[in-house]
């Protein structure tokens, strides 16, 4: 005890680092244990959406949502979804509902309501449109 002692004083700075990698390592699969919706990658959206199981909610602004989004999916942007009237999507509540966005940090309050009002099937796309951009796959653009 008396040596890690002495190597947490001799060595702060490490020490630190360490354990903000620990915090984040910890966050990280707490967050995944406990998360309402699965993160997938593009094939599992592909398949969905050839499939025609699944909704795209993209929570981007409309003016982002407008510059590109994946075929057929819903603009609801993150600050609207509070006053969004979610019984317009009743229909969908059995089907998959993956939701895009360029920064998936702030979804979980998105999820949440969803959760709530009894959509159970929800997903997000793992690194957003970034990753869709990357892999050029179709988007469509309005002005």
């Amino acid at each position: 005890m008396k040596n890690f002692l002495y190597f947490i004083h001799s060595h702060l700075f490490l020490f630190s680092i360490w354990l903000v990698l620990l915090f984040s390592i910890i966050s990280s699969i707490t967050q995944k244990l406990f998360s309402k919706a699965k993160l997938i990658d593009i094939n599992h959206v592909k398949l969905f959406i050839n499939n025609k199981s699944s909704i795209i909610i993209d929570v981007r602004s409309k003016k982002k949502f407008l510059k590109g989004f994946i075929p057929n999916s819903i603009n609801i942007p993150l600050k609207k979804i509070y006053s969004y009237n979610l019984n317009k999507l009743n229909s969908f509540k059995t089907k998959n509902i993956v939701f895009v966005s360029d920064n998936n940090i702030f979804l979980q309050d998105c999820i949440d309501i969803f959760y709530k009002n009894n959509f159970k099937n929800l997903f997000i796309l793992k690194d957003g449109l970034k990753k869709w951009n990357i892999k050029t796959l179709p988007l469509i653009c309005r002005k």
